[in-house]
């Protein structure tokens, strides 16, 4: 059973920043996604998108996205597991994870 402070379910943009900005407080992150890679619906979006340059304006959404993983990958206390789906909750804060064929169990 593996052990996290914090599980992020979905890494799309939201559960990227959630991700960072939770490993820049220095807790343990585990960030699971059920695609083969990160990015969410960013890695479909071909427009520039609109804005503050804080937001990214004029950069398309597979550039924000390579952006944010290549933000993740700057963190060591963060875990990623990909191609998975989280299949259960429970009381005592355990996950049930199961990623391609293979299960496992998270707790907080």
């Amino acid at each position: 059973m593996k052990e996290t402070d914090i599980a992020i379910i979905g890494g799309g943009p939201a559960g990227l920043s959630a991700a960072i900005y939770a490993a820049s407080l220095g807790v343990k992150v585990t960030l699971i996604d059920d695609g083969l890679e990160l990015g969410g619906q960013l890695i479909k979006q071909t427009h520039k998108f609109f804005g503050s340059e804080k937001q990214f304006a004029g950069i398309r959404g597979i550039e924000i996205a390579k952006k944010m993983i290549e933000d993740i990958k700057g963190y060591d206390n963060i875990e990623v597991i990909a191609n998975a789906t989280v299949t259960g909750y429970y009381e005592d804060e355990v996950i049930t994870i199961v990623q391609g064929v293979n299960g496992d169990i998270l707790k907080k």
